[in-house]
């Protein structure tokens, strides 16, 4: 709650700056008085921040004792940049002076274009409860974690949640289609026996795909396996765990095809054996994010 007196904070009116006093404060009634900046007579006039909301930075230089690269004790910056709200922190992370402040900046630009309306004083309303469509799933959002400016969403359909940045590219907020397409989506395995290397990728008609790399490289490839998920989304999952796991044996690109989801055919056993089935997936899935 703003205290009385002069407040280290101002706001911009039609242009011009202006000096912010509080005398009393209501938060049902938040009027300030503000008075135009560098005019020592001006008189305060009444400001009502229902209608505006006054946005910030602070920059606060500190630092600590830590360790370089080679181990030795030395002093680390560990600046604090906080985006203000009218007046009151809104957001914190560390930074320098120059790309801090202009991340800072950034970061104010985009809430203020924001679908959740963070310029309106009562912007909760337009956060909790609001529709979004994610990765093709249709989500409601369940909280608000201002610190990190994250959302946590529950799906429609399953009830599975997760947080997610509010501003996710995959997120279209404040709109769902009325009947989101179920389609099941696969994992494949291709292998490229020529060459040594099998693909794991993500398709909704593996068959396709495999005819239209094999038109394209000119190489025979065979499908080893197909495994079946409810949505893009799961299919997704599953295979940014695979790509992690075997990571190790992933294939360099090349000049004329970007190889970054073949790997090495040595992985192929283990793959057949203990990665054949989406229940043996999702068992390894729960199991390495644990």
């Amino acid at each position: 709650m703003p205290t009385i007196g002069f407040k280290p904070w101002d706001v911009r009116i039609d242009g011009k700056q202006y000096r912010v006093k509080v005398e009393e404060w209501n938060r049902n009634a938040p009027y300030y008085e503000v008075a135009e900046m560098g005019d020592s007579d001006a008189e305060y006039i009444n400001f009502d921040s229902n209608m505006f909301v006054c946005w910030g930075i602070k920059y606060e230089p500190s630092n600590r004792i830590g360790k370089d690269i080679l181990g030795n004790v030395c002093v680390e910056l560990d600046n604090k940049i906080t985006i203000t709200r009218n007046g009151e922190d809104f957001y914190s992370f560390t930074g320098d002076i120059y790309t801090g402040i202009d991340k800072a900046r950034i970061i104010i630009s985009d809430l203020k274009s924001h679908y959740f309306k963070f310029d309106e004083r009562d912007y909760m309303k337009n956060i909790i409860g609001c529709k979004v469509t994610y990765i093709d799933n249709g989500y409601t959002v369940k909280e608000w974690f201002q610190k990190d400016l994250e959302v946590e969403i529950e799906q429609i359909s399953s009830g599975k949640v997760k947080r997610i940045s509010i501003f996710d590219k995959k997120a279209i907020w404040g709109y769902v289609k009325k009947e989101i397409e179920k389609k099941p989506c696969f994992v494949y395995y291709i292998m490229n026996e020529a060459r040594n290397k099998v693909k794991i990728g993500v398709s909704n008609d593996p068959v396709l795909r495999a005819k239209n790399i094999q038109t394209s490289s000119g190489e025979e490839i065979e499908i080893l396996n197909t495994i079946e998920f409810d949505n893009r989304e799961d299919a997704f999952t599953a295979e940014d765990f695979l790509h992690k796991k075997f990571e190790e044996y992933r294939m360099k690109p090349t000049k004329v095809s970007n190889s970054s989801e073949w790997f090495d055919s040595k992985i192929v056993d283990v793959l057949l054996s203990n990665f054949n089935t989406r229940e043996q997936i999702m068992e390894f899935i729960q199991t390495f994010y644990d």
